[in-house]
């Protein structure tokens, strides 16, 4: 799979987005995970593939990936 950019910042905008209370629970900080860069590719991997492989609903594939890659999980979407 070729990665997109379109998709990583797409993903790094919705990360900007979650409320901070979200990132104590699980034990992460919004700036630790917009610094790692190994964090970054792997939410972006998840949410390109869930998007473009499988056909899921982009806001549902950024709150999956999010919950996969750092245990967060985020409600109404």
């Amino acid at each position: 799979m070729i990665l997109k950019q379109y998709y990583r910042d797409e993903i790094a905008e919705y990360v900007r987005t979650l409320p901070e209370e979200s990132f104590r629970k699980s034990g992460w900080s919004r700036p630790d995970v917009l610094q790692d860069q190994g964090i970054l590719e792997q939410l972006w991997t998840a949410f390109q593939k869930m998007t473009e492989d499988y056909g899921c609903d982009e806001d549902w594939s950024k709150q999956e990936a999010v919950c996969e890659v750092l245990g967060i999980a985020c409600d109404g979407v």
